[in-house]
């Protein structure tokens, strides 16, 4: 799975749109950073790194999915999808995912130890997908005139 095929599987599934450059989406919630392997909290390492993109990539896309699980949203998934992955669809409205910052690959080489502060290298590149988004059920707030 490509990048690009992840965005049209998630573009399927929820009404995508580029959010405002605030800490809170449109509807007043607050963004979460998705990565490959799931939701990254704030100032906390990455969960998991990959051998290749291809993988990295891969599980960005089921850390989305996972997350608008989470938040209750009523998705159905359905198994055996084109992607390989679970696609899904909304059982009434699209919910609405929101970005403030589209995904990446990321590619890395070294990591720095946080006590000393030196880069140690890796034996082989590794990846991830970083993104910031919020997904949820709750249309825009409205803005006063």
């Amino acid at each position: 799975m490509t990048l690009d095929e992840a965005l049209v599987s998630v573009a399927d599934c929820f009404d995508c749109q580029d959010g405002p450059a605030t800490a809170l989406g449109p509807g007043g919630e607050a963004y979460v950073t998705i990565v490959s392997g799931g939701v990254k909290p704030e100032g906390e390492r990455l969960p998991q790194l990959y051998h290749s993109p291809e993988e990295a990539i891969f599980a960005w896309h089921e850390a989305v999915y996972a997350y608008a699980s989470g938040r209750s949203l009523e998705l159905t998934l359905r198994a055996g999808a084109s992607l390989g992955g679970a696609a899904c669809r909304a059982s009434r409205s699209r919910p609405f995912l929101y970005w403030r910052s589209r995904p990446e690959l990321e590619i890395s080489t070294y990591e720095t130890d946080p006590v000393s502060l030196r880069r140690i290298a890796y034996e082989r590149p590794v990846y991830t997908v970083y993104s910031r988004l919020l997904i949820t059920a709750a249309p825009p707030l409205e803005r006063a005139a």
